[in-house]
């Protein structure tokens, strides 16, 4: 009786680290994840939609859930089945937040949208404007790629933009892309 009890209570010491470390991750591992992923060789700056770090944060719940429920429920064959349906959630959730990202290459710029496993991708001959929304302080800035065919994909100007300002600017001095400012509320 005494070994399942400690046993229990290593799945809620399990739980509490993943409660703890979790809002620490929440920041760090999307971006992290896209940079190992989807960084190429010719990629000098990669993104990750907003998105993608509600469905991590679901993906660290699921690993909370698996934990707790060992807990709770005595490590029983049912909790058992339970926490295994839990991390195989949370795997799903990852793999799954893994694949949204934006990317700008120096042939091409790519990207592919939340819960889809299709990538759209572009040469920077087909890029007909670029747009940069701010507000009037500057505080929150975005730059929007439209395309030939209508579609568009938009990334954050953040520090890794800044980061890779350079070859950004670069690529769109060789594309002759003129940068037009639009004012957002």
């Amino acid at each position: 009786m005494e070994k399942n009890d400690q046993t229990k209570h290593l799945f809620l010491a399990i739980a509490i680290i993943t409660a703890v470390f979790a809002p620490i991750l929440y920041f760090f591992l999307p971006q992290t994840v896209a940079d190992i992923v989807h960084h190429k060789e010719n990629v000098f700056f990669v993104s990750v939609p907003d998105e993608n770090f509600t469905v991590f944060a679901f993906g660290y719940g699921f690993i909370f859930l698996a934990a707790i429920t060992l807990f709770l429920l005595n490590i029983r064959k049912l909790s058992i089945i339970i926490s295994i349906i839990f991390l195989c959630l949370a795997l799903t959730t990852f793999f799954i937040g893994s694949q949204s990202y934006r990317a700008l290459a120096t042939d091409h710029i790519s990207y592919s949208p939340l819960f889809s496993f299709e990538k759209e991708t572009y040469s920077w001959e087909e890029v007909t404007e670029v747009i940069r929304y701010r507000d009037e302080i500057g505080d929150k800035s975005e730059y929007a790629f439209v395309f030939a065919d209508g579609n568009q994909m938009k990334i954050k100007d953040n520090r890794y933009l800044r980061d890779a300002s350079y070859k950004f600017n670069k690529k769109l001095q060789e594309e002759n892309l003129s940068v037009e400012f639009k004012l957002i509320e």
